[in-house]
């Protein structure tokens, strides 16, 4: 699968750089709009209209969903069922319904029935734009077509990883018990080393070791169709000989990067470098990563705009903010470095800038 997902991704970016060699990148920006819904504004619209749906029923808190007729708790149990694997991308865990009521709670303080007419419209303006640049700049419809379904693929392709992991947790779950190790740790290891533990050519602190090594940092190498990975003093070797210079951290006042979708928020900066720190983005936060995944959904939802260091017009973090109309920055390079976790930002997406206001 993960061979499928790359291919998604290079043929986007394919796409995105024919795209622009016949459009400005504002243009090019707006047209790369998914062909179909992806699955996480499916999500998003169908949260909100389950949401109206309570409302409607004039509920006003999760505890009183016990009190609600039996057609609208499964509605609410439909939806979990529906999506609690969309953020299990690298066997990340599923949805807790406790994080889902909470999320529900909070919903239910906001005008649901707004939120999905707001979502409507937004769809409907941005189709009449790429029709409108579409014959401003003689795009052919075919390799329009061609271009926003390779858009659809590219997230279809990250989200499916999730439930391909969700719906392997079971076996898993099986493999640590055998080799001794947590379920979560099992991602840290290459399929060669899981089963040469199952067959018991290496035994647990064998992996543990590792483990330890590779937790630190580790390298990997593709060559054909064989994976390599470099841990410890190898992959130091390895790096030694690239030459990658270490980015250092400098005071600055204002990051530039590429508009992904315009808008513009003042909020508290949440730096997250790993995805198990996506929690700590809370409503109103902004979001400032490397780049973003599945992992990243209900964080991105929550976030009042998104910043990333990497990616292009192609990228995740620039296709989801333009279908759930959340001001985005690409590209900043080294936003993460030069951001303070905690700081108060300005992000002027439109611009492109994102300007350091209180650290």
């Amino acid at each position: 699968m993960a061979a499928g997902i790359s291919c998604s991704i290079i043929f986007a970016d394919a796409f995105g750089r024919k795209l622009q060699e016949k459009v400005p990148q504002d243009a090019a920006i707006k047209l790369a709009l998914p062909l179909h819904k992806t699955i996480p504004l499916e999500e998003e619209e169908d949260f909100w209209k389950l949401t109206s749906k309570l409302q409607k029923h004039v509920v006003k808190t999760i505890k009183a969903l016990e009190e609600l007729p039996l057609e609208l708790k499964e509605a609410v149990q439909k939806h979990f069922d529906s999506y609690c694997w969309i953020e299990c991308y690298e066997n990340d865990p599923v949805w807790t319904k406790e994080a889902f009521a909470q999320r529900i709670e909070a919903a239910l303080k906001e005008n649901a029935g707004g939120k999905v007419k707001e979502a409507r419209e937004r769809h409907e303006k941005q189709e009449k734009e790429i029709g409108e640049l579409a014959a401003e700049y003689k795009i052919d419809k075919e390799f329009l077509k061609q271009f926003r379904r390779a858009m659809f693929d590219r997230i279809l392709g990250e989200s499916l990883i999730g439930l391909g992991n969700y719906g392997t947790k079971g076996l898993f779950a099986a493999i640590a018990k055998r080799v001794y190790l947590p379920l979560n740790h099992i991602k840290w290891f290459s399929d060669e080393e899981l089963f040469a533990a199952l067959r018991g050519e290496r035994d647990a602190s064998e992996l543990i070791k590792v483990l330890q090594k590779r937790q630190k940092h580790y390298l990997v190498a593709l060559a054909g169709r064989k994976t390599y990975c470099f841990d410890g003093d190898d992959a130091d070797e390895i790096l030694r000989r690239l030459d990658i210079e270490k980015p250092q951290r400098i005071e600055v006042n204002e990051v530039k990067g590429v508009s992904a979708y315009p808008g513009k928020a003042v909020g508290t900066a949440r730096v997250v470098l790993d995805v198990e720190e996506v929690d700590k983005v809370k409503h109103g936060d902004i979001l400032v990563t490397k780049n973003t995944t599945p992992s990243f959904i209900l964080a991105m939802k929550r976030s009042a705009a998104i910043v990333t260091d990497e990616g292009g017009i192609t990228c995740h973090a620039a296709i989801v903010s333009r279908e759930l109309g959340i001001p985005c920055i690409i590209g900043t390079k080294a936003g993460t470095a030069l951001i303070p976790d905690g700081s108060k930002i300005e992000v002027d997406a439109t611009g492109g800038t994102v300007r350091i206001i209180e650290k």
